[in-house]
């Protein structure tokens, strides 16, 4: 059971870095493009990957800690980051 586990957290892993591989290749105007601010998405990507799968914190901590630590890093404003909260979408999937 422990080696289906991790197969699946190291494919996980790998589909995510893909992903994010891909949408950073994307063209884009360099003049747009911050490495820092990339790099540090990937990792709060990363991270945030992790905290999922493992569950060390409850879920729904761990979907408010992305984009905490993305308006933290500076990455977003904290305004974007929280704007769809209150989307009449979120609210009827919240139960």
């Amino acid at each position: 059971m422990k080696k289906r586990m991790v197969g699946f957290f190291i494919l996980a892993v790998l589909m995510v870095l893909f992903v994010a591989a891909v949408a950073f290749a994307a063209e884009a105007p360099a003049k747009e493009i911050n490495p820092t601010k990339a790099y540090l998405t990937l990792g709060i990507l990363v991270v945030a990957a992790i905290l999922f799968f493992t569950e060390v914190f409850a879920l729904p901590i761990t979907a408010v800690l992305v984009p905490v630590a993305l308006s933290r890093f500076g990455i977003i404003s904290p305004k974007a980051a929280f704007a769809n909260w209150g989307d009449t979408t979120v609210i009827l999937f919240m139960g």
